[in-house]
C-alpha cells in the first residue's frame, strides 16, 4: 500500500466517524424530544399548544430522572465518539506505520542508488589514479631507457642486454640500487685483493660483472681478445689497462647517472699476466677448450713471446719505438697488414741490436722475432 492509498483510506474513516457522530446526535435529540413530548412540554404539529402541561419541576427526583436521561444520551454520543476516535487513531497509526515503511523502502532504494553511485565514482577515481600511476611509471621508464641509451653512447663497447629487466631487477628504486652497489663492492674488492691474475680469474670476474650489471660486450673481436665459447668478454692481453678502464668508465657512468649513495671502487689493473698460461691458451691446450685468445695470425705465439719478453725486460715496453700509443689503446690488429708487419720486424731487429746489452735476452728476443717472421711469411 502506498502513501496516497493510506491517505484516501484515512479520509474514508474520518467521513465514517463524522456520520457516526451525527447519528449519535440525532439519536440523542430523538430521545430528548420523546421525553419532552411524553412529559407534555411541547407538542408536534397539529397539537393544541393550550394542552401543554409541562412546567419546571421543583422535585429533586424529577431533575434526577432528567439528568439520567441527559447522561445516558450524551454518554452514548461520547462513547460513539470515543470509539470512532480510537478507530481513527488505530487507522492513523497503521497509516503512519505504512508511511514509515514506505519511507524506509524509499530510503533503502536511495541508499542503494547512492552506494552504487559512490562505488562507481570510487572505481572511476581508482582507475584515474591507476592511469596516472601508469603514465608516471611510463615517463620514469622512458627516462630510464634514455639514460641507458646515453650510457651506451659513451661506453660504446658495451650494451645492456635487457633494459627493462635491468630497470626492474637493479635500478627501479633505492633499495635495489643499494643491493646492486653491495654486489659490485663485493665483486670488485674480491678481484682487487688477488695477488696474481690468470685468465680464468679474469674470465670469472668479467662474468660476474656482466651478470650483475646485465651487460654484454659487443665490439668486434681483436687480436689478443679473450673469448669464452667464441664470445669476447672485453679483455685484451695487449691492452690490459684500457680493457679495465672501459669497465671502470661503464660502472662510473651507471653510478653517477642513477645516483648511487656510495662510490664504487675502481678496478685495479693487473700488473702482470701468466705468460705460460697465455701461450697454452693460444696453443689451444685441451685444458682451455672453452677459453681462447683471438689469434688468427701466423706466428702469433712468437709475437706474444717477443712482446711480453721485451715488456718485462730493461728495454721497456715495445710501444716506445716500435708500436704507437694507438696500439696500446686500441690493439695490434695492424699486424694483419703485411706491410706494417714487415716494417715492424725490421725496426725490432734494429731496436734490440741497438739497445739490448744482455746476450741472453738478445738471443731470446731474436729467436722469438725470427720464429715470428718465419711463420708469418709461410
Amino acid at each position: 500500500m502506498n502513501v496516497s492509498d493510506s491517505s484516501d483510506n484515512l479520509g474514508k474513516w474520518l467521513t465514517a466517524l463524522a456520520a457516526l457522530c451525527l447519528i449519535g446526535v440525532i439519536a440523542a435529540f430523538l430521545i430528548i424530544a420523546t421525553y419532552g413530548y411524553q412529559m407534555g412540554c411541547f407538542a408536534f404539529i397539529g397539537f393544541n399548544p393550550n394542552n401543554l402541561t409541562c412546567k419546571i419541576s421543583t422535585q429533586n427526583d424529577d431533575w434526577s430522572t432528567f439528568s439520567s436521561l441527559l447522561s445516558g444520551s450524551f454518554s452514548m454520543i461520547a462513547g460513539l465518539g470515543t470509539l470512532g476516535v480510537l478507530l481513527i487513531s488505530m487507522k492513523q497509526f497503521k497509516v503512519q506505520q505504512s508511511q514509515i515503511k514506505h519511507q524506509n523502502q524509499r530510503q533503502v532504494i536511495i541508499d542503494k542508488k547512492n552506494e552504487k553511485t559512490e562505488i562507481m565514482q570510487l572505481d572511476f577515481i581508482n582507475k584515474q589514479k591507476d592511469l596516472l600511476s601508469l603514465q608516471i611509471e611510463k615517463i620514469y621508464i622512458n627516462e630510464f631507457l634514455d639514460t641507458l641509451d646515453s650510457i651506451e653512447k659513451i661506453c660504446v663497447d658495451y650494451k645492456f642486454s635487457d633494459k627493462l629487466n635491468t630497470f626492474e631487477s637493479f635500478l627501479k628504486d633505492d633499495k635495489k640500487k643499494d643491493i646492486l652497489t653491495g654486489e659490485l663492492f663485493e665483486i670488485i674488492n674480491s678481484f682487487n685483493m688477488k695477488e696474481e691474475y690468470d685468465i680464468k680469474t679474469i674470465h670469472y670476474f668479467y662474468k660476474a660483472l656482466r651478470e650483475t650489471l646485465n651487460i654484454e660486450y659487443i665490439s668486434k673481436a681483436k687480436l689478443g681478445d679473450v673469448s669464452v665459447f667464441r664470445c669476447p668478454i672485453g679483455f685484451n692481453i695487449h691492452t690490459v689497462e684500457v680493457s679495465i678502464n672501459k669497465l671502470n668508465s661503464l660502472i662510473y657512468q651507471i653510478s653517477r647517472r642513477f645516483k648511487f649513495r656510495l662510490d664504487i671502487p675502481n678496478i685495479n689493473v693487473p700488473k702482470s699476466l701468466k705468460l705460460h698460461e697465455i701461450i697454452s691458451i693460444i696453443d689451444k691446450n685441451k685444458h682451455y677448450q672453452h677459453i681462447r685468445i683471438e689469434s688468427n695470425l701466423n706466428g702469433y705465439i712468437h709475437l706474444v713471446l717477443f712482446i711480453f719478453e721485451m715488456t718485462n725486460s730493461s728495454l721497456g715496453p715495445p710501444y716506445r719505438n716500435l708500436l704507437s700509443i694507438e696500439h696500446q689503446m686500441y690493439g695490434i690488429d695492424d699486424f694483419y697488414n703485411n706491410t706494417f708487419t714487415l716494417e715492424f720486424i725490421k725496426k725490432a731487429r734494429i731496436h734490440i741490436d741497438t739497445y739490448c746489452s744482455n746476450p741472453d735476452l738478445l738471443s731470446r728476443l731474436n729467436s722469438h722475432l725470427n720464429n715470428f717472421a718465419s711463420e708469418y711469411n709461410n
